[in-house]
């Protein structure tokens, strides 16, 4: 295993090496470079990207298919506390951009946040239960939201569904929420009936114990 971990920090300090002096668009046609990159972000790997980052910054300025940055890719694939916080080795402005930044369906950050893709599924399918995963992303959103230096970019209208962040989070969080409350009434109708039952249960056993005195 020590030998496996050797090699990989090995491997990674060559591709440091070699992408060390790319410009961004050397960067973006090297296909090869570009999918190792997001495959990475894809799997929450922060200390292969962070090291990227420190041997060229211009791979957080690159693109995948979606026309996202490595900080929307990570703000989608739910990676909070690894990759989307490098952002905050950014200055303040910079921020501005990253957060602004619209990707291939006009989403700023917050609209990426607010989709529920594939990726964010996954994530969430960890959790037991409708109510609890909704939680998290709400959790998440809010997180995003906050950290937002930019209040516009809370009332921003992206083109794919012509609405603001929030309201595309409700509109792609509508299935979960509506299974959350099938939870909720299912556990109702549930208590409902054990009280019912016991309730019943009380009312024969007081029956039989008069019939018993009389």
């Amino acid at each position: 295993m020590k030998l496996i971990h050797t090699r990989i920090h090995e491997f990674l300090h060559c591709m440091c090496k070699v992408m060390k002096n790319k410009d961004i668009t050397q960067m973006q046609d090297d296909i090869l470079l570009r999918s190792a990159i997001f495959r990475a972000v894809e799997q929450g790997k922060v200390e292969f990207i962070a090291h990227m980052g420190k041997a060229n910054r211009n791979i957080y300025q690159i693109t995948n298919e979606q026309d996202m940055t490595v900080f929307q890719s990570a703000a989608d694939c739910r990676h909070e506390e690894k990759i989307y916080s490098l952002a905050y080795l950014y200055g303040f402005f910079d921020r501005i951009e990253i957060f602004r930044r619209r990707d291939k369906f006009d989403n700023n950050m917050l609209h990426i946040v607010g989709t529920f893709s594939s990726f964010a599924q996954t994530r969430v399918d960890n959790i037991r239960g409708a109510a609890l995963q909704l939680q998290r992303e709400r959790q998440w959103f809010k997180e995003v939201e906050s950290r937002t230096v930019e209040p516009d970019s809370l009332e921003e209208i992206n083109h794919t569904d012509q609405a603001p962040p929030r309201t595309v989070f409700t509109k792609y969080h509508k299935e979960l929420m509506k299974e959350r409350g099938r939870k909720v009434n299912e556990r109702n109708c549930n208590f409902l009936y054990g009280c019912r039952c016991s309730c019943c249960h009380y009312d024969v056993c007081c029956s039989i114990h008069s019939s018993r005195w009389k």
